[in-house]
């Protein structure tokens, strides 16, 4: 049995590179190199750097946050965050994984944010708002039966495991993808490189 997840990005909708290895995601301010995005502000690009988070490696898809309803796609003007106006193509990353034993069922899927050594614990002075873009639907509900979109609003956001973005349930098949928007925010003063995203889920 080989389980294999990548997370994958692209500014061209291709979504052709794989994050991992010395490559880190990253959000900045300026897109011809890594730049501090101001206190309170939310990311102008998004790209790969190198893992010191100090040199461009390639430019991802940008989904800056508006506010709960508006989204900004690749610095263009706010746009509604709907099905009608945000594709699969326009999320910052999509993430694959696939058991190579067999199909497998994915369930209590959900996506955050957090300190990188405790998943309840959110990443240190950075806030992190996210959606999902299914086939069908874009989701922004954290996890616990929240109905209001709170993971895509700046006053709550994907902050440790309790705050999670609730992912849709994926039927049985070979290879399962996630496309996520992902938009973040310093709230302090300083370099914050203690920031890990998890997707995590069920198998059966």
């Amino acid at each position: 049995m080989t389980i294999v997840e990548t997370w994958n990005y692209d500014s061209v909708g291709g979504f052709s590179h794989v994050l991992g290895g010395t490559e880190r995601l990253g959000f900045s301010n300026d897109n011809a190199a890594v730049e501090a995005i101001s206190v309170n502000g939310f990311n102008p690009y998004t790209m790969a750097t190198n893992a010191a988070f100090d040199a461009l490696v390639n430019l991802a898809n940008n989904c800056q946050y508006i506010d709960k309803t508006h989204v900004s796609l690749n610095s263009a003007a706010s746009t509604d965050l709907d099905v009608a106006h945000v594709a699969q193509t326009d999320c910052t990353v999509r993430v694959d994984w696939e058991d190579d034993s067999g199909n497998t069922i994915l369930s209590n899927c959900a996506f955050y944010a957090f300190d990188g050594v405790v998943a309840a614990d959110p990443p240190d002075n950075i806030l992190v708002l996210a959606f999902e873009r299914t086939a069908a639907a874009l989701r922004k509900n954290q996890i616990g039966g929240d109905v209001a979109g709170q993971a895509w609003d700046a006053a709550n956001g994907v902050g440790g495991s309790a705050a999670a973005l609730s992912l849709a349930d994926q039927v049985s098949g070979s290879n399962h993808q996630f496309w996520l928007g992902i938009s973040a925010s310093p709230t302090a003063y300083g370099t914050h490189s203690s920031i890990t995203l998890r997707v995590e889920f069920d198998v059966s």
